[in-house]
This record gives C-alpha cells, sequence and structure tokens, in this order.
C-alpha cells in the first residue's frame, strides 16, 4: 500500500488514476476562432456532458472565462502538426489555464527526473511549458507513473491524515457511531464523480451505493427527508447531525457527517484525488464556512 500524506491507496487505484488523467483526446480552448484550426463554440457545449474525467484532468472549472470556442484532436494529430502551430496552441491554453500543462521545472518534479528530455514551448517570458498529453505519458515508465500520480495527487490534499494517529478511544467512538464508513476512512476514490453529497448520503442512510455516485443537490435533499433529517435552528452539532453549506441560490455546495463532537466523515470535492476523510469539525468549518455560503445544521 502506498499513501498521499497519510491518506492509503494501492496500485490498482494508481493504474486506474493514470488511465483516466491523462486523455485519450486533447481538448483544446481559445479565447477566439482566428482560423488557427476547425473550432466549435463553449456556447453550444452542455457542460454536464462533458465527461467529467475530462473536467478533473483539465480542471475546467478554473479555465477562463475569456476561453469562448474549444477542438478536439487526438495527440497523434496533434504532434503533427507544424511545430509552430503546436507552440502557439499551448501558449494559448496556458494563457487560459487550462490543465495539464506544467512547467518544465515544475513536471521534472513531479517525476522526480530532473535530467529527463520533455517536448516544450518557450513562452514570450523565455519559461519553458509541457503539454502532458498520452504519447509523452505511454512513453514513461510504470514506476515513473507511480512517482508522478503520488506527487501530484499530493496537490490536491491540504490535510494530512489524522485516521491512524487517533488515540483508541477515540477511534472506538468514531466506529462505533458509523463502522459501515471505516473501510473507506482516509482512503481514495478508483474514479472521478463520488461526492461529499454522496458520502454523506451512505452515512445516513448505510447504503453503500451511494458512496461512490455523484449527488446533486435536488437528490441529496430529498435523500435527508426521507431519512428523516431536518433544518435545526441551532448552531451546536452533535453525533450523526449534518451539516450542508448552501450558497446563495439556496442550493447545497458540501456536506459533511458529524461522528463525534471532535470528528466529521468528509470529502472536499468530487475527484479521484479528493479521499474520503476524518477531520476535526473546525477545520471543515473553516474550509466551508465564507461570507458567501449559509451553514445549516440537519438532525434526525
Amino acid at each position: 500500500m502506498m499513501n498521499i500524506k497519510g491518506y492509503m491507496l494501492d496500485e490498482d487505484t494508481l493504474r486506474s488514476w493514470g488511465s483516466r488523467l491523462i486523455p485519450e483526446v486533447e481538448w483544446f480552448y481559445f479565447a477566439a476562432d482566428d482560423g488557427l484550426l476547425p473550432m466549435e463554440s463553449l456556447d453550444s457545449l452542455d457542460y454536464f456532458k462533458v465527461p467529467i474525467d475530462l473536467r478533473t484532468s483539465y480542471a475546467t472549472w478554473g479555465i477562463s472565462k475569456k476561453a469562448r470556442f474549444y477542438a478536439k484532436m487526438t495527440p497523434e494529430c496533434f504532434v503533427s502538426l507544424e511545430k509552430e502551430t503546436q507552440d502557439e496552441m499551448v501558449r494559448r491554453q496556458w494563457e487560459l489555464g487550462r490543465g495539464l500543462l506544467f512547467t518544465k521545472e515544475d513536471l521534472s518534479e513531479l517525476l522526480e527526473n530532473p535530467k529527463l528530455h520533455l517536448p516544450v514551448t518557450t513562452l514570450h517570458t523565455g519559461e519553458e511549458i509541457v503539454l502532458f498529453h498520452r504519447i509523452l505519458w505511454n512513453s514513461l515508465s510504470e514506476e515513473s507513473h507511480y512517482t508522478f500520480l503520488l506527487n501530484y495527487g499530493s496537490l490536491w490534499v491540504n490535510e494530512q491524515s489524522i485516521w491512524k494517529g487517533l488515540c483508541a478511544e477515540r477511534k472506538q467512538e468514531v466506529y462505533i457511531q458509523a463502522p459501515h464508513l471505516e473501510s473507506r476512512f482516509d482512503t481514495f476514490s478508483s474514479k472521478n464523480g463520488p461526492n461529499c453529497l454522496g458520502a454523506v448520503s451512505t452515512a445516513i442512510t448505510k447504503d453503500p451505493s451511494y458512496l461512490d455516485q455523484w449527488i446533486i443537490g435536488e437528490e441529496f435533499t430529498s435523500i435527508l427527508q426521507q431519512a428523516e433529517y431536518a433544518p435545526m435552528d441551532t448552531s451546536v452539532y452533535k453525533p450523526d447531525d449534518v451539516l450542508v453549506w448552501f450558497n446563495q441560490n439556496n442550493q447545497p455546495i458540501h456536506a459533511s457527517y458529524v461522528l463525534t463532537n471532535s470528528y466529521v466523515f468528509n470529502k472536499h470535492g468530487q475527484t479521484m484525488f479528493n479521499p474520503w476523510q476524518i477531520l476535526k469539525i473546525g477545520d471543515v468549518l473553516t474550509a466551508w464556512s465564507k461570507s458567501d455560503t449559509i451553514l445549516v445544521i440537519f438532525r434526525r
């Protein structure tokens, strides 16, 4: 077994990450359709029909709003283009903030191989950028894959695992409250999709199928109601409560399950790099209680 900041994962999980992270087909984003290559308007694209693996790979939520067009291309087609065209495309992806682009220095550190030859695009600033596509990925050894995935995954995790370091008494308190969750404590999913609402749904219903699903807000509130949970006019939480953060549109954007007076069961996002965690309640409150969110305590 391997770990990222104490959160456990095995080789099968890493292989699954590798197969999902590096797309079979590249998506390129552009601010304008200037004839560089055939493009389609992002206005015509249903975001939720974009594969979740690709959304995670490119961190599409962070792409600049200046991006108005996109184009699809196999890596083989991309590397067959004139080097000047490749470089121009890479520069535009970097400017718009698309994922799976790294400085040469950063990618060498993630691979732990500073001597590795990497195909670079030089920016106007002189900085060297690498587009990490599947052809480049396939040229690397399995050991390099594992090294990259472990180091890259660590960039997504802010907290160190605390579950294994808890004393026997604290562990027993957590286990008594949620024995059906123990196998997932401080572990990673092998796929993108499972989110915080799915994790809490399993916690309150003991139905394990929710844990590996991406549950949307409307479905989650229905699950809460069916499990006989209701919002409480209180700021004091207790074991078996559910903490739910709502946005300004009254949509649930995050939820955690209260295990004890000190700890919650939590998953910070829907990517495979977000582990199921045992966290201190205070840490989750700090992470999610912002000026534009509203915390509501639900109780059975």
